[in-house]
């Protein structure tokens, strides 16, 4: 439960971070740990294509 609430946040923060500082319009922020591995992955898709932000 504690692993599912801090996932949750850092989800949220890590979305608000990316729009204030890149001003990315955001679809979805995906996150998953395997603990097996101790390793994380985050998956972000954006509304747009990646060089729309890039060249403006």
């Amino acid at each position: 439960m504690i692993e599912r609430l801090v996932n949750i946040n850092y989800k949220e923060q890590l979305e608000k971070k990316l729009v204030e500082h890149f001003d990315f319009d955001i679809e979805i922020v995906l996150r998953d740990y395997d603990p097996t591995k101790n390793m994380n992955v985050t998956i972000i898709i954006l509304s747009n294509n990646i060089t729309n932000y890039v060249t403006g």
